[in-house]
């Protein structure tokens, strides 16, 4: 299948990690599901700008808030619903950066994670998809 197994981390992936001061965060509550508020990382990436950090301090403190959140969002869904496989996808995961501190979060906080290794994550999985159902329908028959 695209999805590997659970890992136990992925080698060569760099997983940079700078000093977190003035990283800013990303807000989470709860209502009827999980939000998150961007703004306070926004205001943060902002205020580094204004502030003169340096473009790869900010990108990193960037990437290392949105990793915490992905963790912090899967530990609120797994105190709810009881599940600790997480699979990540989409191709914001092809991301090196972003998956490497999502992966070392996820592990570190006790999830069993799934990535893709042999289906790209982005749009070529869901064409080569795609491509799958089609090449079935057509198999059994059924032309839509």
């Amino acid at each position: 299948g695209g999805l590997g197994g659970p890992i136990g981390g992925l080698g060569k992936l760099p997983t940079e990690k700078p000093t977190p001061e003035g990283s800013g965060s990303l807000s989470l509550w709860e209502r009827d599901g999980v939000r998150v508020d961007p703004a306070p990382l926004i205001r943060a990436v902002v205020a580094d700008l204004q502030a003169g950090v340096a473009v790869p301090i900010i990108s990193a403190r960037f990437h290392n808030a949105v990793a915490e959140m992905i963790r912090d969002v899967c530990v609120l869904i797994r105190e709810r619903e009881r599940l600790n496989q997480v699979c990540l996808s989409g191709g914001v995961f092809q991301n090196v950066r972003l998956l490497a501190g999502t992966l070392d979060r996820l592990q570190a906080a006790g999830f069993e994670v799934f990535i893709h290794r042999r289906v790209p994550a982005n749009d070529g999985g869901i064409a080569l998809g795609q491509a799958m159902v089609a090449n079935a329908r057509a198999a059994s028959g059924h032309e839509h």
